[in-house]
């Protein structure tokens, strides 16, 4: 997981600082009814999300994505086409749930064992796993001066994952954190925005056949609802 965050932030900071050198946006071609724009570090976004799964209990995570490139095609006023390349960090939690990596580096689950002192442990850690991703979402958006609502679907490129869990052992809690966790390469979801100004709130879905993992490691679908900002 260290290994992802560190991606993300030093992905951060390197985008951050060509947006500082750039213009906002840069309009490659444009008359009185139809524009194309393409703009670096666009947005980012932070979401909650519900996750389902046959495989163990009903549970939450959170998500953060930072955009990377957005391209923009207007042919009317108010209707435009929206894509772009978005880098995406999931974290899936479980309290009721260890997860870990098997020998094929398949994310696996098994119940949490429970422990007397667990219950008057305020600084518990839950278990969760994690994965890193390049999401490509294609957005068909109606426009009404700075108010916009958005529909699409998007393709995810799945890096990587890993899990993170802490066991007791001689009264003694450890932290273990297992990486290269086995992902499909390529799923799939569905995306809603609505957006006012330069802020808005977003929906994502992710079904169970868009096969986040191995159909022979965990079953998974998951739903996040977050906000957004623009740059």
């Amino acid at each position: 997981m260290k290994r992802i965050i560190s991606i993300v932030i030093a992905s951060l900071m390197a985008f951050n600082a060509f947006s500082q050198s750039s213009e906002d946006a840069l309009v490659l071609a444009s008359s009185k009814n139809e524009t194309v724009k393409f703009e670096a570090f666009e947005h980012i976004g932070y979401g909650y999300s519900f996750t389902k799964s046959k495989d163990f209990d009903p549970s939450t995570g959170w998500e953060f994505f930072v955009n990377v490139l957005d391209l923009g095609i207007y042919p009317a006023e108010n209707f435009g086409i929206d894509m772009g390349v978005d880098l995406l960090f999931n974290v899936f939690n479980q309290k009721n749930a260890v997860f870990f990596l098997d020998s094929d580096r398949n994310i696996r689950s098994v119940a949490a064992p429970v422990y007397l002192a667990d219950i008057a442990d305020i600084k518990k850690v839950r278990s969760d796993f994690s994965t890193f991703s390049f999401n490509v979402p294609l957005l068909f958006k109606a426009i009404f001066n700075d108010f916009s609502i958005g529909v699409g679907v998007e393709g995810s490129w799945n890096v990587t994952g890993g899990t993170d869990y802490n066991y007791r052992s001689n009264n003694h809690r450890t932290r273990v954190s297992e990486n290269k966790a086995k992902v499909n390469p390529f799923s799939y979801g569905f995306l809603a925005t609505i957006a006012l100004n330069d802020g808005g709130i977003y929906f994502r879905y992710h079904p169970k056949s868009s096969h986040l993992l191995p159909q022979d490691g965990l079953d998974l679908s998951y739903m996040t609802l977050g906000i957004a900002f623009n740059f």
